[in-house]
């Protein structure tokens, strides 16, 4: 595998594992992103749905799943792309409007703010999509690319749930720490 192809997985592999993770849990929890957008734009945000945050956040996942395909990739990237810059722009008005909403990103556990993490966030995504339109399909075939991506974008997932859930991985991983009954974490 050339370097390119290495690139174009790893990148594809960060971006599908960020979407899928964090569409899944907002269709989970779609309450918080609601709030955050109310925040910033309270009358756009009277007709966000909890529905409408729900299927927005199933077609987020869709278009993970879809950078781990040859066939599906680049389409999905543009996606990802439209994604991505919706996300920089809520950022950046987070930012002007000093946010203090949790935006919801990876669902009730979390804790950012619309700011500067969203901007970075979503021109990542937005690179990610032009380098996918760019770049010609990867030259280690079809079925290594699937594997390579979809290995990656799992291992990513696994460590993004795990950053992402810090605090009750901790409490839980202390040596002789008993969960009391009916304890929630």
């Amino acid at each position: 595998m050339g370097v390119p192809d290495f690139v174009l997985l790893t990148a594809n592999a960060v971006v599908a594992s960020m979407l899928v993770n964090a569409g899944l849990l907002k269709i989970v929890s779609p309450v918080p992103l609601r709030e955050a957008v109310a925040e910033l734009a309270p009358r756009p945000a009277q007709l966000l749905s909890t529905r409408s945050v729900r299927i927005t956040a199933g077609v987020e996942v869709v278009a993970g799943l879809g950078l781990l395909f040859p066939v599906t990739r680049v389409p999905a990237a543009v996606l990802a792309g439209v994604f991505g810059l919706v996300f920089a722009a809520a950022g950046v008005a987070g930012r002007m409007r000093h946010s203090s909403v949790p935006c919801g990103c990876l669902g009730g556990s979390s804790r950012q703010t619309l700011g500067l993490a969203s901007v970075a966030t979503g021109a990542a995504f937005a690179a990610a999509a032009v380098v996918n339109v760019a770049v010609a399909p990867p030259a280690i075939g079809a079925t290594v690319y699937v594997r390579d991506a979809a290995v990656g974008t799992a291992l990513l997932m696994l460590l993004l749930c795990l950053w992402a859930h810090r605090e009750s991985v901790y409490r839980l991983s202390k040596p002789g720490r008993r969960p009391v009954r009916g304890e929630v974490y």
